[in-house]
């Protein structure tokens, strides 16, 4: 069991796949898209894994967005 957090992160319907693929390549699972007026992604990732995925957010979106913890728990991954 590991502890992994429950993150979300709003974009624009243009930034939608770069921001699911990013989430992938990070090693987190998409749990819900809420289409809105814009994108908000929740999804999944270890502890371990979540600042390294912060910084590439960071660099790949240049600051615009950021992922937020909105919850944690444990899970088998």
């Amino acid at each position: 069991m590991r502890q992994c957090y429950e993150v979300a992160v709003t974009c624009q319907y243009s930034d939608h796949s770069s921001v699911e693929r990013l989430i992938c390549d990070c090693g987190g699972k998409v749990s819900n898209n809420e289409f809105t007026e814009n994108v908000t992604v929740s999804f999944s990732i270890t502890a371990e894994n979540f600042e390294n995925c912060k910084l590439k957010f960071k660099d790949t979106f240049c600051g615009r967005l950021v992922p937020e913890i909105i919850g944690s728990g444990f899970a088998e991954v």
